[in-house]
């Protein structure tokens, strides 16, 4: 009951310590207060005018390459109000430990801080980036020892900007991807991150990946994926199209370098064997009691390994 009572006691003299300072703030002539109130909106003005935004997003870019050890160019540079940057022709290289380079553009990237969470001291910045003829949308939360983004894709990306075949034999690939994420990723990199992710492709064509079957058509697939510590356990798996049904789980662990994440999926591909493909998965099949064949995925996302009833389909795309 008594420290009951202290704390009773102690917000009633804040209280009255807020009373006392309202009625003093009324004793306050309005014109003085007007004046206060234009003088701090001046300030603000010239602030934002006179503000060095160029020299800011230098830091900002300077700061993001040695945070990601990746190295940042932009030709078009601009300030979004209130608190943001947009800009064009963005391109980002990344070099491997392997001395393998990878880089990525981006079209128009819009970066900037989010109001609300700023107003209770959280580090928190929306991202907007239209890339490879789509346009992807999220935020990023800065912690101490984390940071966690959320990606979700506004308009469908297109395959064949992401994918540039490199092997000889002119692998190509085509379709619309949509994409969403949650990842609290720490200080040591995505090779220890955990969250959820879902994939939906659609319209997908691959061509040339396999001198016997010249190109494969799926109308859709379908992918959700759980992540603990970069370790993913893929829950769902299922993909139409070409006379097929293809079904299956597995697993995707994250690397620092996402192209160098592992796969390791496996399938049941099942068919009525109408068309070339079907009758190929049949011709695979026979002899054989089951009403599908295996395949599987292994290797990286940058070059996979695909196996049809234990036959090898590629020596990477």
């Amino acid at each position: 009951m008594e420290v009951l009572n202290k704390k009773n006691t102690g917000i009633l003299k804040r209280l009255e310590f807020v009373k006392t300072a309202l009625k003093k703030i009324k004793q306050v002539p309005k014109e003085l207060i007007w004046y206060i109130l234009y003088g701090i909106f001046c300030l603000l003005l010239f602030i934002y005018i006179r503000f060095p935004y160029e020299k800011l997003q230098d830091v900002i870019l300077a700061q993001l390459s040695n945070n990601l050890s990746v190295n940042i160019s932009v030709k078009e540079k601009s300030f979004r109000f209130p608190l943001g940057f947009k800009w064009k022709n963005v391109k980002i290289t990344k070099t491997a430990e392997n001395s393998k380079v990878s880089s990525y553009r981006i079209d128009e990237l819009k970066l900037g801080r989010n109001i609300i969470p700023l107003i209770i001291l959280r580090k928190s910045y929306y991202i907007d980036a239209q890339v490879y003829g789509g346009e992807i949308a999220g935020d990023l939360l800065l912690r101490k020892n984390e940071y966690q983004i959320d990606e979700k894709t506004v308009k469908d990306l297109e395959l064949n900007r992401i994918y540039t075949a490199k092997n000889e034999q002119g692998s190509k690939l085509s379709g619309k991807l949509n994409s969403s994420f949650n990842l609290s990723v720490p200080n040591e990199g995505l090779s220890l991150a955990t969250g959820k992710a879902s994939v939906n492709l659609k319209d997908v064509k691959i061509e040339n990946f396999w001198s016997l079957l010249p190109k494969v058509s799926l109308s859709d697939l379908k992918t959700e994926i759980k992540f603990f510590k970069g370790r993913g356990t893929i829950k769902t798996f299922e993909a139409t199209g070409d006379d097929i049904k293809i079904t299956g789980k597995g697993s995707f662990d994250l690397s620092n370098q996402f192209s160098e994440s592992k796969l390791n999926i496996n399938m049941q591909v099942s068919t009525k064997g109408k068309s070339i493909l079907g009758k190929l998965i049949l011709a695979l099949k026979k002899g054989k009691r089951e009403n599908f064949i295996p395949v599987s995925i292994t290797g990286t996302l940058s070059q996979p390994l695909i196996r049809a009833a234990g036959i090898p389909l590629n020596q990477g795309m």
